[in-house]
């Protein structure tokens, strides 16, 4: 499973209408990704990011230009971001990556996540910031605002 087009969309139109450029890599491995109509040229034309179908991830995030990395939080990814001192913006799909998404970013504080974009079994309430949790609302002007609100965060000083 990889996430929507339309929340992908939503990522790379906020990350290219920034007005401060923040650079970003985006490693397009999975068969079953689609990426939105358009995207890849927008990508290339902006010179802001880059698209790629695979990249070392240990490499990259060893980087000195590496600053975040969005991930599923994966295990194994989990482990290499906690291994090189990579902080995430998670993004879980399926399996054990929202507990793992969960750990890093309310136990370990090496994480933001991204919840309006959950769907399926994840599309409830996730109990995080008390005990009354966040409501997974999951419209578009929902996840546009956690996202300008995640990243925003991440480049700032919380994120630092």
């Amino acid at each position: 499973m990889s996430p929507s087009p339309e929340h992908l969309s939503y990522l790379f139109d906020f990350l290219l209408e920034l007005e401060e450029p923040m650079p970003f890599l985006f490693a397009a491995a999975s068969p079953s990704l689609q990426l939105p109509d358009g995207v890849p040229e927008k990508v290339a034309a902006s010179g802001r990011g880059l698209i790629v179908p695979l990249v070392p991830q240990q490499t990259v995030f060893q980087h000195p230009a590496t600053g975040w990395a969005i991930s599923h939080c994966s295990a194994g990814g989990t482990a290499e971001a906690l291994a090189q001192g990579m902080p995430l913006i998670a993004r879980p799909i399926a399996a054990d990556q929202a507990q793992n998404a969960r750990w890093m970013s309310e136990v370990l504080d090496t994480a933001f996540e991204f919840l309006q974009v959950r769907t399926g079994f994840g599309k409830n309430k996730a109990f995080r910031g008390g005990s009354n949790g966040t409501e997974i609302i999951g419209t578009e002007e929902a996840i546009k605002a956690e996202m300008k609100d995640v990243l925003t965060r991440a480049g700032g000083e919380e994120g630092s």
